[in-house]
């Protein structure tokens, strides 16, 4: 398994003064892809689970950007843009898991989320060798009020992808 650009996504540099007093501030969209290889056709699905996770974040598909002290800096989502996922060459859509064990599709990635690749129908987890998934990361920091210019903001948000066979 791996990322393009082997993980490190660049979001540029922003002075404090360029962020939006009263609302956030959206940085441009970084685009990146998983790569998954099997030694042999087979099904797996993988694990995301946001290393830095804000817990007064309520909403599972915002991956916490950083800290300033103890404050959130931001966020970050995760999609799937549509049509771009192929398995051994064939077109594929990303599911997810559900707790009673179904699948649904699913562009959004949360944190403790599990997914895998469907064919385009019936839904079900298919068995590939090798999967291609593009990725499309979008970045907000927080009201510009919200943070102090006088402190150091690093954007450091850290996210895994655990890979498990079925």
């Amino acid at each position: 398994m791996s990322l393009e650009n082997g993980g490190a996504l660049d979001f540029a540099s922003y002075s404090y003064f360029a962020l939006t007093p009263g609302a956030p501030t959206a940085l441009r969209e970084v685009r990146t892809a998983l790569d998954i290889t099997c030694g042999r056709p087979s099904r797996v699905m993988f694990e995301v689970l946001d290393n830095r996770a804000d817990v007064s974040q309520l909403e599972p598909t915002k991956m916490n950007l950083g800290y300033q002290d103890t404050q959130s800096i931001g966020w970050y989502t995760v999609e799937v843009p549509g049509g771009g996922v192929t398995y051994d060459g064939r077109s594929g859509r990303s599911v997810s898991e559900q707790t009673d064990g179904s699948w649904f599709w699913d562009n959004a990635l949360r944190h403790q989320g599990v997914y895998s690749i469907s064919k385009n129908m019936p839904l079900q987890v298919a068995e590939f060798s090798s999967a291609h998934i593009p990725l499309a990361i979008n970045a907000y920091i927080v009201d510009q009020d919200k943070l102090d210019p006088a402190k150091p903001m690093e954007m450091d948000g850290s996210l895994s992808i655990s890979l498990r066979y079925l």
